[in-house]
């Protein structure tokens, strides 16, 4: 609903994020407490339970929204009879291509994607094998693993708290200027034998990556389609297909491939530094460290370049919306962008 002002979008998205955290925290326990590993024919009825209260909460949601909408609804806009022009592939390319913040948005995202994704991966290999030791039990790391996730999501529900103030485009370039610094001074002061700042390194990067981009992820999508629909409504092409639902599909298609370029990195690096699962050689070590550190550096980098350009900032959105529903109401149909 672009309707909502960027404060009300922000504590929409943040009630959601606290009512999954508890409602997975109550549901992970009531597993745990109910189920037994030969119980499975049970536990897969209570998973099918509850994936049909899912649905039915997901329909009453949807269909309460839409009560919502309507009744804010003050002024009565013709529909328009114009019937839908059919999506030309063309244009469509052309459309995202010409919008200068999905490009600049693409260039940080996909970097972004890579990094997490890797950091997500090899979590454990980093855990084992760069802060396990004399100094840090199994137990303790078996910790850190545990609290990494739930922290994160914790973290990414503060996060709307800045959000509201400053908007999530300072918050992203915040977290761009942070890693940076960050994965300098690891770099500079730490190294493969000082397991406690590789751990400081590890928690912070990955708790506040995961966070500003859980919280920042779906405010930037509905911005840019925010954008798009008044773009379309400027050319006068209010009776085409919509595109909302292709700024996911498009942000995918040219996002997800970047996951597999760090891993093919790691493996280059760690087959010519000789690792070994079952041994510690210092060129491994130094090799593994330097895949910890290193991407968050050089891409941090690349996404403040990338994110200069992104210019969605909450004064330009208002007047976004603003103008949207002017033009809206002047031509008498709505919008399906």
């Amino acid at each position: 609903d672009h309707n909502m002002s960027d404060s009300d979008r922000v504590q929409f998205m943040a009630s959601g994020k606290v009512v999954n955290l508890l409602v997975g925290f109550v549901v992970a326990r009531l597993g745990l407490e109910i189920f037994e590993m030969k119980d499975m024919e049970h536990f897969q009825l209570f998973l099918l339970l509850l994936a049909i209260i899912v649905c039915i909460m997901f329909i009453v949601s949807q269909a309460m929204m839409d009560i919502s909408v309507r009744s804010k609804t003050t002024t009565f806009v013709k529909p328009d009879s114009r019937p839908k022009r059919t999506l030309e592939i063309k244009r469509v390319c052309r459309d995202f291509w010409n919008h200068k913040n999905f490009r600049a948005w693409v260039g940080m995202e996909l970097l972004l994607e890579s990094q997490n994704s890797f950091s997500n991966s090899f979590l454990k290999t980093f855990v084992d094998r760069l802060i396990l030791g004399d100094s840090i039990s199994r137990g303790e790391c078996d910790l850190v693993l545990s609290l990494l996730r739930p922290l994160t999501q914790i973290a990414g529900i503060l996060c709307y708290v800045p959000i509201r103030k400053i908007g999530y485009h300072k918050l992203y370039m915040a977290l761009f200027i942070s890693n940076l610094v960050l994965s300098l001074l690891c770099l500079l002061f730490g190294s493969p034998s000082n397991p406690h700042s590789t751990l400081a390194f590890l928690a912070l990067y990955n708790i506040s990556t995961g966070a500003v981009q859980s919280a920042g992820f779906y405010l930037a999508m509905s911005d840019m389609v925010l954008e798009m629909k008044y773009k379309h409504a400027v050319d006068q092409r209010m009776n085409e297909p919509s595109l909302a639902g292709l700024f996911m599909g498009a942000n995918a298609l040219l996002c997800k491939p970047m996951e597999s370029f760090l891993p093919v990195v790691a493996a280059i690096v760690l087959d010519d530094t000789r690792f070994q699962p079952e041994k510690r050689s210092e060129s491994a070590q130094w090799g593994l460290f330097y895949l910890l550190v290193l991407p968050p550096l050089f891409f941090s980098g690349l996404q403040i370049l990338s994110w200069s350009y992104y210019t969605l900032v909450p004064g330009k959105t208002e007047k976004l919306r603003s103008e949207l529903q002017r033009l809206s109401m002047a031509s008498g149909a709505t919008t399906s962008v």
